[in-house]
């Protein structure tokens, strides 16, 4: 073999593996650009989940499994949140997902910057201010009686 052949043959492995490299770099971009730009928009914002592609909480949850497996875990095993909220704390991510039918809220925060580090800082029930703004999210308005009583009607 040619001492010519060896260097194409070596040129040619070089410039698959940064091709490959560079898609890697670009698809993982590509998503965190994606859960990154959809954060911006919910963050500090209830939002109802409604089971349509085109909701941006419906797109939240899915970048969240996509992109968290014990989010994504978490979620198999609960079913779908009825609502969520997305904050920042001490510069760390975190999300609440409201489950009104069970009157639970499960609160996560980020360990790290990855996603990944999601883990449970509480679970309570729902208070009667997040209970009216689901309300009046999924109706339009606030129901005219007690909001405690409200959750037998749920």
């Amino acid at each position: 073999m040619s001492k010519s052949s060896n260097t194409k043959r070596k040129a040619y492995f070089s410039i698959t593996i940064f091709t490959c490299l560079l898609c890697f770099g670009c698809l993982q971009g590509c998503s965190t650009f994606s859960y990154q730009r959809s954060q911006t928009k919910a963050l500090d914002k209830y939002l109802i989940v409604t089971g349509e592609a085109s909701n941006l909480a419906n797109h939240r949850v899915q970048v969240l499994r996509k992109n968290s497996a014990s989010m994504n875990g978490f979620i198999k095993s609960h079913g779908l949140p009825n609502m969520t909220y997305e904050y920042r704390s001490n510069n760390r991510n975190g999300i609440m997902l409201f489950y009104v039918t069970k009157d639970v809220v499960f609160s996560f925060l980020e360990d790290t910057p990855d996603p990944d580090s999601r883990y449970l800082v509480e679970h309570r029930s729902i208070k009667d201010n997040e209970l009216g703004v689901y309300l009046y999210l999924k109706t339009g308005h606030l129901p005219s009686y007690h909001l405690s009583a409200s959750k037998n009607s749920i």
